[in-house]
């Protein structure tokens, strides 16, 4: 509701080192989604990083998304591209929601 510095601050305010592997994943993508919010997409790429080995993750799948395009954002293009590929593998979209993606990666046709 357009109060990303109070969100990112609470976030970021947020003692983990009490919190299940689950509860970790979902600190980390509050996270990465206010820094991605913010324009600060290496850090969030840090965060969103984080959850994407959990196939299980409720978000996993917009989450890949949103790492492939702040790593293609923070000038990290071949992660970036290496993740694409490997998000099209896993989750077979379709081609306007890929198109999409490259798009948001500053990759789509002009």
């Amino acid at each position: 509701m357009g109060r990303i510095d109070e969100a990112l601050a609470a976030a970021q305010a947020i003692d983990t080192s009490s919190l299940s592997a689950d509860e970790l994943q979902g600190v980390a993508w509050v996270r990465g989604i206010t820094l991605y919010s913010k324009g600060q997409f290496a850090q969030a790429a840090v965060q969103f990083e984080k959850p994407t080995g959990n196939p299980k993750f409720k978000y996993a799948e917009s989450l890949n998304r949103l790492l492939i395009v702040s790593l293609a954002r923070a000038g990290q293009t071949e992660e970036a591209d290496h993740d694409f590929d490997d998000w099209v593998r896993r989750y077979h979209p379709s081609v306007e929601v890929a198109a999409s993606i490259l798009d948001k990666m500053g990759l789509g046709t002009q």
